[in-house]
């Protein structure tokens, strides 16, 4: 999302697969590392299958996944990024 920005900020085309596999990573944490235990938080670390790996929960996973939700929201009006932005804030 970083170099998507950026690209468009000097007024260039950003190529359709940033956006795409960010959304794509997005999924990925929602369904596999956000509470796949049942109880709240995002684990520190899933395997290639999305099967937790490390089930602690540390700080800065559930901050980073913040910061995605909200730049989502930003770039594609997505009221789910929103959404998943305010579940974690509260959760935090």
């Amino acid at each position: 999302l970083h170099i998507h920005a950026a690209l468009e900020a000097r007024c260039e085309q950003p190529p359709a697969w940033l956006l795409e596999d960010a959304k794509g990573l997005f999924n990925a944490t929602v369904r596999d590392a956000w509470a796949p235990d049942g109880a709240d938080g995002i684990v520190y670390t899933v395997d290639w299958e999305g099967k937790p790996v490390v089930r602690e929960r540390v700080r800065w996973p559930i901050v980073e996944a913040m910061g995605t939700a909200y730049a989502l929201y930003t770039v594609t009006g997505d009221r789910q990024y929103e959404t998943w932005y305010q579940t974690w804030w509260e959760y935090c």
